[in-house]
Order: C-alpha cells, then sequence, then structure tokens
C-alpha cells in the first residue's frame, strides 16, 4: 500500500489516475491503481473549543477550529493574534 496524501485527482482512467500535488508539484500518472479515497470535505475540528470555551475567561479561535487552510495563513493568524491579546 502507498499513501499519497495531498495531491488533487485531475483524472481516473481504469487503474491509472493523473494526480498534482496541492503545493504545485508537476502533474503525473500513477499507474496499478486499485483504490482511491478522496477527502473533499474541510470543515472545522472545533470539538476541544466548543468543550472549554465556556471553562476560562478568554479563548480564542485560530487554524483549524475556524477552517482548514494553508499553513501559511493559519501563521498569521495565530501571530496576529498574539500580537492583539
Amino acid at each position: 500500500m502507498k499513501l499519497t496524501a495531498q495531491h488533487f485527482v485531475e483524472k481516473i482512467e481504469g487503474n491509472t489516475v493523473e494526480v498534482y500535488g496541492i503545493w504545485g508539484d508537476q502533474r503525473r500518472m500513477v499507474t496499478n491503481v486499485d483504490t482511491i479515497v478522496i477527502s473533499m470535505m474541510r470543515v472545522p475540528n472545533d470539538a476541544l473549543f466548543n468543550e472549554i470555551r465556556n471553562s476560562f475567561e478568554e479563548v480564542h479561535r485560530v487554524g483549524d477550529v475556524v477552517a482548514p487552510r494553508k499553513p501559511v495563513a493559519v501563521i498569521y493568524e495565530g501571530e496576529k493574534l498574539g500580537r492583539e491579546i
């Protein structure tokens, strides 16, 4: 089994899949593929936030608690919040 994470599936033809990396990788063909699992729903991972938000005077949401996105956006958001508090 080989896992190819963080790739977009461009095309599936039989057991051949055309993919490219989300970080700008070139398109490439992957052959002899027998299973494809596609994860497309990007939802906040806010369970811990919801569990503790009433237990502290001040709790902030950043990162995947708000919405999954690129690391650079999360780093910016964290630094901005850190400067504000």
